[in-house]
């Protein structure tokens, strides 16, 4: 039958409805796991129209469509219905099919704590972006995303000097905030060469045939942003 298998797709699972809320009326309702996608399919045996009042438990929607089958309607979409929240009543007509389309509206958080991997300092002003989102860590390291739907969210942390561990987090919320999304910033070291020419080190090496053959020391200066240790190395 169509008001099922147009609407309750692969992956969706059944979830707790009143089966027999009144007289000759028949419910059951699905919901996707992953996106929070919900059919809710009503059958109306009655040889009369009557109205019913739906009660959602556990998510909340902001509307509701229709898609109704009867002696001259075959899958036909109705105008949507408004939710109260968790709440909307609906017209059944005389021995009809209804399956009642919605997206579960109920939103959730990512949070974490991004920290120096050398230190455990925490790491201010790293940009976490999420698909279009971006977060900002504080003071103490701390970043939030707010009002996040149902699915899958790719987090990628940056801030120059820095690379991260893990390097991106895939990140699923179903039903639930979704805490301890934390990384660990490793400082990348800091590397300058400097030519003796600059420092008037400048070797002359060897003589041949009144021709002078000339080489150029430089030196590799590494440091460590965060403990300030430096080292020299010479280089021909």
């Amino acid at each position: 039958m169509g008001n099922y298998s147009k609407f309750v797709r692969p992956g969706f699972v059944r979830i707790a409805a009143t089966v027999n809320p009144i007289t000759d009326v028949l419910v059951t309702a699905y919901k996707s796991p992953t996106n929070g996608t919900f059919a809710i399919v009503v059958l109306n045996n009655s040889y009369a129209a009557t109205n019913v009042t739906f009660n959602l438990s556990g998510f909340t929607a902001t509307s509701v469509t229709p898609w109704l089958t009867d002696a001259t309607r075959d899958l036909a979409a109705q105008t949507a219905l408004t939710v109260n929240t968790t709440t909307f009543t609906a017209a059944l007509p005389a021995r009809s099919v209804t399956t009642f389309v919605g997206a579960d509206a109920t939103t959730y958080s990512i949070s974490g704590t991004i920290t120096n991997a050398a230190t455990g300092a925490a790491l201010a002003t790293v940009v976490v972006s999420a698909g279009t989102r971006s977060a900002t860590t504080d003071v103490n390291g701390a970043y939030s995303f707010s009002s996040v739907t149902n699915g899958t969210y790719t987090l990628t942390p940056m801030q120059s000097g820095y690379t991260f561990s893990p390097a991106t987090r895939q990140v699923a919320v179903n039903g639930a905030d979704q805490p301890g999304q934390d990384f660990a910033g490793v400082p990348e070291p800091a590397l300058l060469l400097l030519p003796l020419l600059l420092l008037g080190c400048l070797e002359s090496r060897h003589r041949r045939d009144h021709h002078w053959t000339l080489s150029v020391r430089y030196w590799i200066f590494s440091s460590d942003q965060d403990s300030g240790q430096k080292r020299f190395k010479a280089e021909n």
